[in-house]
């Protein structure tokens, strides 16, 4: 039967697959071969040493570099992200080439992170009602829903700089990541490895 699989069902049975389900097959590859093993730790980390290090957080005192200002030169300005992680002396140390944005929520790529890679609003969206004009809550529900935040991003309103849910980001930065969104998902993946 598997002599007359090809290469095409393969890639749509995998892609098939659940998320949990694709990530006990890799972890049992992993453990039973070699070069499977040495494959997933080439691509999935790096030195620590070799990541680019996003600058000082601003402090009230200082001005915003350019990469820390808004498009609107009256829009409030962020809070100061979290600090940087210090760079380590001594020996290599690997580290997880992908993480998570605290600030835009995605996936990014530690190795090519630089001063503008991410957009996102550090504000909070907040309901338009003259948009939801026709809205009747005791008939319609609630306006300030997920479902409607992904339905009608055009009706909620950042409070950082009044643009829409549908629109891009008004503050531009490093992407920012936290050890725990980090460990939370790449200790999951790096288990066994």
């Amino acid at each position: 039967m598997a002599d007359t699989v090809d290469a095409t069902q393969l890639s749509n049975a995998i892609g098939r697959l659940s998320w949990a389900k694709l990530v006990q097959m890799t972890r049992l590859l992993c453990e039973k071969n070699d070069a499977v093993r040495d494959f997933y730790k080439e691509r999935l980390f790096v030195n620590e040493q070799d990541v680019p290090q996003p600058s000082t957080p601003r402090s009230p005192d200082r001005s915003p570099s350019p990469s820390e200002t808004s498009d609107d030169e009256n829009e409030a300005t962020p809070p100061p992200a979290p600090a940087p992680k210090p760079q380590t002396t001594g020996p290599k140390r690997s580290r997880p080439r992908f993480a998570i944005c605290i600030n835009c929520k995605t996936e990014f790529d530690v190795m090519t992170n630089a001063p503008k890679s991410c957009q996102y609003h550090w504000g909070e969206a907040e309901v338009d009602e003259e948009a939801f004009a026709d809205h009747d809550e005791f008939t319609h529900g609630p306006m300030d829903t997920e479902d409607n935040r992904e339905a009608y991003p055009d009706k909620f309103v950042y409070n950082c700089c009044d643009r829409t849910s549908d629109e891009e980001g008004c503050t531009t930065d490093w992407h920012r990541e936290t050890d725990d969104l980090m460990n939370k998902r790449f200790k999951m993946m790096a288990g066994g490895l």
